[in-house]
């Protein structure tokens, strides 16, 4: 397997545009989803919630006479005949009771919640993109230079499990084998 071997780099190239590709614009969706609940949440959601509970508090309101969305937009009067007790969306339709005080303090902990969500997100697509350079690295050392001679040997496979993974690299141990070695974890299934 001294000489230089295509397809190899084909299988390389394969599996960073199957696996790693796909999960970078994963990540990325996941965190544009993320900022669009940002954006959604924190002016209307929160800031509402918040001013709300403090009028409440304020005011000393015990009953209240309201409008509530029954759906597409159509209202009806509703009276709440005890308001220190309100139900909160916390997230896929389910709603919980708090009293004042837990509501507010439920505030931030969402809004904590969610800027790291979108922090970890953040983290992931550095991460996958640095892996991706990397590996085009690895594969750009075996592909032929100008002379046409083979810059680096492709030969080293990596058993893991039932599954056979193609490494890039000059041999066993070195750098390149221990990056590809390394960024394969992250990719499960290939």
């Amino acid at each position: 397997m001294d000489g230089y071997v295509p397809e190899e780099v084909r299988k390389c190239e394969e599996f960073m545009d199957r696996k790693m590709k796909p999960s970078l614009v994963r990540a990325t969706n996941e965190r544009n989803k993320l900022f669009e609940q940002q954006k959604i949440l924190y002016p209307f959601f929160f800031s509402d919630l918040r001013k709300n509970i403090e009028n409440l508090q304020k005011n000393s309101i015990t009953n209240l006479r309201t409008m509530v969305n029954i759906g597409s937009e159509v209202y009806m009067q509703a009276e709440v005949p005890d308001t220190q007790r309100i139900f909160v969306d916390i997230g896929y339709g389910f709603h919980v009771e708090f009293t004042w005080d837990e509501a507010l303090n439920y505030i931030p902990l969402r809004e904590e919640l969610l800027a790291r969500q979108i922090e970890e997100c953040t983290r992931r697509i550095v991460r996958i993109k640095a892996d991706i350079k990397r590996f085009k690295e690895v594969i750009d050392r075996g592909k032929p230079g100008p002379s046409g001679r083979q810059q680096r040997r492709l030969h080293t496979t990596l058993h893991v499990g039932k599954a056979t993974r193609l490494i890039a690299s000059v041999s066993a141990g070195t750098r390149e084998h221990k990056q590809l070695d390394w960024l394969l974890r992250f990719y499960p299934g290939s």
